[in-house]
């Protein structure tokens, strides 16, 4: 019998916030909860709890690995449901790397993967991740990222079906757009001239 407790772990930069907004709170008979702090809650026995926080992987630049959370909710519950969705690892890094900047990172791309290359590396190693929850015992469902650009409905659908829930209606709206690489270069310049001001 699969468990009524439901963790989605990240990645990062992966369709968090389409889930976080749009799906899973329409999601009927489950507790929904988006902060990772709710690992540690304790629920009634038949409470289906789905729990989605994409930082609960690891955080590369604060040296925040995966099994911290991972040790977390492999001994708090019982064979529970991991969903972890990946990315390519590129298109990811520089995703990441946008979000720093427009929050005023006034850091070169260049000059980032250069900083924190080994960071993402052990960070973005799908395979170990994957692997060390379904060796404790957890049930695992891996989508990938291009698959919700092509087709968000299947993708919907799949998780639905992994939890054991109906799949709610929803409007197909894009939550964020996408950054271009002029606007990001530009946002950096402006990072450094607002950072020098501050002096």
């Amino acid at each position: 019998m699969k468990s009524n407790i439901t963790v989605h772990v990240g990645y990062p930069k992966c369709g968090s916030s389409f889930l976080q907004n749009i799906i899973f709170p329409r999601i009927t008979d489950v507790y929904f909860f988006d902060k990772y702090v709710h690992l540690f809650s304790r629920f009634n026995n038949g409470d289906k709890v789905l729990i989605s926080n994409e930082n609960i992987v690891g955080e590369p630049l604060q040296e925040l690995t995966f099994k911290y959370f991972a040790d977390i909710i492999i001994n708090r519950y019982n064979s529970p449901n991991i969903i972890l969705i990946r990315r390519n690892k590129a298109s990811l890094i520089y995703s990441y790397y946008c979000e720093l900047v427009m929050n005023g990172m006034n850091m070169r791309f260049n000059k980032f993967i250069n900083n924190y290359k080994d960071a993402f590396v052990d960070f973005l190693d799908y395979d170990k991740v994957i692997g060390y929850y379904k060796d404790h015992g957890c049930n695992v469902l891996v989508l990938d990222f291009e698959d919700l650009q092509k087709d968000n409905k299947n993708f919907v659908n799949c998780i639905c079906n992994f939890i054991n829930v109906d799949t709610p209606d929803y409007e197909n709206i894009v939550v964020r757009k996408k950054k271009t690489r002029f606007g990001i270069n530009c946002r950096v310049i402006t990072n450094k001239l607002f950072d020098k001001l501050k002096l």
